[in-house]
Parts: structure tokens; sequence; C-alpha cells
């Protein structure tokens, strides 16, 4: 078993070498995002080689530095989160201050005598607690996006979240399998071992593969857009002037058809409206009652219900949604479900 596990953590250094060398030399590392992404890859690779070595030379100083390496994954991956979600992240070097307790680990490992159960336990809330915190974060970009952008399925990092959660069952094998190792259950415990390790095999392609595609779709929502989803300022709108706003925002959606673009922005919106995209924003919410992506997306499924009762057949589903602005099937059925109950082709026969 022992042989199997240090086989699969051998496979786990040649594939972080691999996409270090790719995201080097491949001239990648522009993007914040993948310069994160290049630091998970070496400390996984370091620490899955200093694991190696302790099986060679037990007697080495390899544990000590393998377990503080521990405490870097849940701020390198908060950090990574961060750096797709928000642009201003790129300026924030507070970030650096999350690896202070791989460093104190280190020292503490060397001068006092404490088990590495105390090391383990350790590590596990911290990747629990960021975890927590990386999931925090997408929400609260998701509801930026949807305050301050038409249609985001593409850049909502979904895949994100399912990788947090994929890190959450990790971390319960390791917790799982560190227990049974110190309880006697020595087999079984190697077994979870085993899991975890190929867990993680799969957990580095998935995040490189997912990772190196979206920086290249999207930089992150800006520092004003984040300013417009947040509190009200103190001079907000009052209800006759965001009435008063709204009703030129619905004449100009009916006339210029500004949402048949699939790329609309809150801040493009305004710019046609010669508004301010907080006030916007504002009318928008008080007088609809819906945040911005709602709002324009009811004006799409309008027109794509009048595209399934006026068109004789000759239009395809995929046609309709495209036609009315919308560049993702995904979002085209649940939005058009949201707003008539019905998904468009059951809408369409409804004409008959």
């Amino acid at each position: 078993m022992t042989s199997l596990i240090s086989t699969v953590q051998i496979l786990i250094c040649f594939q972080c070498l691999f996409f270090v060398g790719f995201l080097v030399f491949g001239k990648r590392l522009h993007h914040l995002a993948n310069r994160h992404l290049l630091a998970i890859l070496l400390v996984l690779g370091t620490q899955m080689s200093l694991n190696l070595l302790e099986v060679a030379w037990p007697a080495g100083i390899w544990p000590g530095f393998a377990v503080s390496l521990g405490f870097t994954y849940g701020p390198l991956l908060y950090a990574y989160t961060n750096s797709l979600a928000f642009q201003e992240h790129a300026q924030d070097r507070s970030a650096y201050k999350h690896a202070a307790p791989a460093f104190a680990s280190i020292t503490l490992f060397f001068t006092a005598n404490l088990s590495v159960l105390w090391f383990a336990v350790g590590i596990f809330l911290s990747l629990g607690l960021y975890a927590i915190a990386s999931y925090k974060l997408i929400l609260k970009y998701r509801f930026i996006l949807s305050e301050t952008r038409s249609e985001y399925d593409q850049v909502a990092l979904g895949w994100l979240s399912i990788l947090l959660l994929m890190q959450i069952v990790l971390l319960a094998v390791n917790i799982v399998s560190v227990g049974l190792s110190f309880s006697g259950f020595q087999v079984i415990g190697a077994w979870a071992e085993l899991f975890l390790f190929m867990g993680l095999l799969l957990f580095v392609n998935l995040i490189v593969f997912k990772g190196l595609q979206h920086p290249d779709l999207f930089a992150g929502v800006s520092a004003e857009d984040v300013a417009i989803s947040g509190p009200a300022p103190a001079k907000a709108l009052t209800q006759e002037e965001a009435q008063n706003l709204f009703e030129a925002i619905e004449v100009h959606m009916r006339n210029a058809q500004p949402f048949l673009n699939p790329g609309l922005t809150l801040k493009m919106l305004a710019r046609q409206l010669m508004q301010t995209t907080r006030s916007t924003s504002q009318a928008i919410n008080m007088v609809a009652g819906r945040n911005f992506s709602d709002y324009v997306n009811s004006h799409r499924i309008e027109f794509a219900k009048s595209l399934l009762l006026n068109d004789e057949e000759s239009l395809s589903i995929m046609d309709v949604m495209l036609q009315s602005g919308f560049n993702t099937k995904s979002n085209f059925n649940r939005a058009f479900k949201h707003n008539t109950g019905l998904n468009p082709q059951a809408f369409r026969q409804t004409k008959s």
C-alpha cells in the first residue's frame, strides 16, 4: 500500500511540474489568478516531494516543512478565488499575512514537542474556514454580477464552487485517514490516504483546466461594480426621482431594445441614458423591484414570447434564444420558466 501511495504522490509531483512549466513558459502569468494558481501547484508539488523524502529518509527534517505547508492551502485558495472574482484584488497585498500560521508552525515543530496530530487539527480548521470564506466571496461576486450584468452564466464561477465542495470532501477524507491511523486502524487509514491522494490528482487537473479558461473570459468585477452593489449612498434617489428615471429606462428599452445585446451591462445602459450607473441601478431596484439581470431578462423574455407566438415554426428555439439577446441555453430556459412558468417549447405549443 505504501508503494501505491508513493506512486500516486509521484504522479502528483510530475503533474504539478508539468502545469508549472505550462504556466511559466506559456507566458500566462500576466493574470494575477494564474500566479496564485502557480503558487498552489508549487506548494502541492513541494509537499508531495517532501512526503516522498520522508519515506526514504524518515530521520530528516522533511516532516516539519511538509506539515507546515498544509497551512498555506487555505489562504492560497482564498487569494485565488479573490483574484478571479475582483479586479481590485490586484492591489491587495494584505493576503500575504495569511501565510503567518505556516511560518509559526515550522517554528513550533522544531522548538516544541507537539504531536503531529495537533498540527493536523490546525490544518483541518484552516482549510475548512478558508473554504467557507472563499464560498462567501463567490456568493458576493454573483450578487454583484446580477446587479451589473445582464447575463453571466459563463463567468459565475460554478466550477470553483464545485472545487470548494471537493476540497471539503477531501478534507473529510483526510480527517478520517489521520483519525484511523492514530487509532491503530493502519490498513483502513492507508486506503483512506490513497483515496485522498487520488482525489488531489483529480483536483489539480480540474483547477488547472477550468482556471485557465476563466481569466480569458472575464477579468473580474471592478471596484465601481462593487460600489454600485453596496449600501445605498447618503444621497439616494427619492421615490419620485426613481419613478421618473425608471419610466425613461422603460421607454429606452422599448424603442432602442438594448436588451438584444447579450453583453449589455449596467454601465452601458447608464451611458445610453446619460445617467450614472448608481442612479440607474437604484431606479430599477426601487421601482421594478428586481436586480439588473432579472430586469433585462424580463424584456428579453417578452421579446422571445412574441417570436414564439407570432412565428410559424420557422425559427428554432435556439434561434429565438439568440435573437432575444441570450447566449446561453441554461440562462434562457431558467429565465423563461421564471417569467412564464413554462419552458419555451411548451409555451410555443400554447398558441395552438
